[in-house]
């Protein structure tokens, strides 16, 4: 009993301040398996960085990663900012679990969350499918557009920031899924069969698709 007690103390003292993660120090948010684990604490969580592509070096720089939210606690609310010069466009969601590949060489999990979208150099989006309570989640970056790519552009970047809000308490009914615009289950394999054509064509990683709604 006093080891649990003093485990269960250890735990709340490990979350008792939020984090503040920037790539710049801490290391890069890469599109890898698995996924950077970030353990949030109370108050307001910062994940910031930047992402970006460069043509010459044939390399995409993206901004994924999981985290989880302990036991008793819950994500109140959050939302991601960016500003670019050279980027107008980018895209996110948010799903349980995810943190490894599966067998089947996809991350497993289900979408809460696909209308984490910027339009334009510089913007800001929220979380919809609040709150959210213990457990292990993943943000995957789904997309970014370079502002003149098809001119041949070379090099493009964004700096970007997650704010995720972690309050005491525990989020009894999980949320609705916010997911806006989703194609029809008959339209939706040729939907994705394009986007990843075209997502290919640029290096993405194409094991994310299975997790998009």
């Amino acid at each position: 009993m006093r080891l649990a007690i003093v485990a269960l103390m250890m735990a709340v003292s490990a979350n008792a301040s939020p984090i503040v993660y920037n790539e710049a120090v801490d290391g890069d948010l890469a599109q890898s398996d698995p996924l950077t684990l970030l353990t949030l604490g109370l108050g307001e969580n910062t994940i910031s960085g930047t992402f970006g592509e460069n043509d010459i070096l044939q390399t995409l720089n993206w901004a994924s990663f999981a985290f989880i939210v302990p036991v008793g606690d819950n994500i109140s609310s959050g939302s991601v900012s960016m500003t670019s010069t050279d980027i107008d466009e980018s895209s996110w969601f948010l799903a349980t679990g995810g943190v490894e590949l599966t067998s089947n060489n996809t991350f497993a999990g289900t979408v809460l969350d696909a209308g984490l979208t910027i339009d334009g150099l510089s913007g800001i989006a929220v979380l919809h499918a609040l709150p959210i309570g213990e457990g292990t989640y993943h943000i995957m970056q789904t997309d970014f557009q370079p502002v003149d790519s098809i001119f041949g552009v070379t090099t493009s970047s964004a700096d970007f920031t997650f704010t995720l809000n972690l309050v005491s308490g525990t989020a009894t009914t999980p949320p609705p899924a916010y997911l806006p615009n989703a194609p029809e289950p008959s339209t939706w394999f040729l939907t994705a069969s394009g986007v990843a054509l075209l997502l290919w064509r640029r290096g993405w990683p194409l094991r994310v698709f299975s997790n998009v709604p």
